[in-house]
């Protein structure tokens, strides 16, 4: 029981680390990528400065991310003068929660063998895994909604009802196309759909879900995208302004 307990926080510090990792370099990415389509240098303001000396460790703006971080966390919440307390405060949690709650049924290896024990790389084994990621990521949906309404102005609230309805529209391009992938492996279970794609098609070709289906793949890509865009820019916090 003990040994169980501690696989699975491993399991979960792992994806905690994984998720808040990429979540820093993916958002440099995105403002370089974004700077050099304005051609401009970009994500060059934040650095580390070696004490007492005057060299500034820059690093490409690497260090933007730290100070994202550092400003989520020390930043004044600025609060509305009228505004529903308990839904104001559960907006970015109902927004924030369910993403990371998603990344538990995902598989993100084979087997870990522990003491003669064998443990599936997966910190929630279900069999309905890709049921529940659709699930948890509409929950976020709500968040943004919330927010908006709980902050007791009309701007906020037209705000969020267009951010829920860009999202709830990108969900539902991204859940058809994954309906093909459903057809085609004859399940919903995450760690059979990745087993089952371990193989070849026509001698040559990875037995890849992108390969079955090209079209379905590029639309979930493009909405995946644009989810990511709408939520990044209609956020409960940027809504309660």
């Amino acid at each position: 029981m003990t040994q169980d307990l501690v696989v699975t926080l491993v399991y979960i510090g792992y994806a905690l680390a994984v998720l808040l990792t990429f979540g820093a370099v993916l958002t440099w990415v995105e403002r370089k990528q974004a700077a050099i389509m304005s051609d401009r240098i970009g994500a060059n303001r934040a650095y580390l400065r070696i004490p007492f000396t005057q060299v500034k460790l820059i690093w490409l703006g690497l260090f933007h991310g730290m100070a994202d971080g550092l400003k989520l966390l020390l930043k004044e919440d600025f609060k509305p003068v009228a505004y529903d307390q308990l839904a104001y405060t559960l907006g970015p949690w109902v927004t924030f929660v369910p993403v990371m709650l998603v990344f538990a049924v995902i598989p993100f290896g084979g087997t870990l063998v522990v003491g003669g024990v064998s443990y599936p790389m997966q910190i929630a084994p279900l069999d309905a895994g890709l049921l529940i990621v659709f699930a948890f990521s509409g929950i976020s949906i709500i968040g943004a909604m919330l927010a908006g309404w709980s902050s007791a102005n009309k701007f906020s609230l037209l705000g969020a009802l267009r951010a829920g309805s860009q999202l709830i529209s990108y969900e539902l391009v991204m859940g058809l196309t994954v309906l093909g992938l459903i057809l085609i492996f004859g399940t919903v279970d995450l760690v059979s759909i990745v087993n089952q794609q371990s193989g070849t098609v026509l001698g040559f070709l990875p037995a890849w879900g992108i390969f079955y289906q090209p079209l379905a793949a590029a639309l979930f890509l493009t909405a995946g995208i644009a989810r990511t865009s709408a939520s990044r820019s209609t956020c409960p916090r940027r809504s309660r302004s």
